[in-house]
């Protein structure tokens, strides 16, 4: 686990479980996104601010935005075929 991660499981701000599952360790950006954490969340967790910056940059780049609809449109097309989220 990285020092960004292990600092938001230490201040409370997610649980160990967020960031250490059974398929492996998430990644800071992923983290932040799944919880949606914003430059003060994070700042205040002892972030850096430079850091917290770029991840969120990251995550609001056209391309991530671009791939986050095709993630959702191929999740959609299953829906509609009668699979579950599960």
């Amino acid at each position: 686990m990285g020092a960004a991660n292990y600092q938001l499981v230490q201040k409370g701000v997610v649980q160990w479980e967020d960031v250490v599952t059974r398929s492996g360790i998430k990644p800071f950006w992923e983290v932040v996104q799944k919880h949606r954490l914003s430059v003060t969340d994070m700042t205040k967790a002892g972030i850096p601010r430079s850091q917290a910056e770029r991840t969120l940059a990251r995550l609001n780049s056209p391309e991530q935005l671009a791939l986050q609809q095709q993630h959702k449109a191929i999740y959609d097309k299953l829906i509609s075929l009668g699979m579950t989220p599960e």
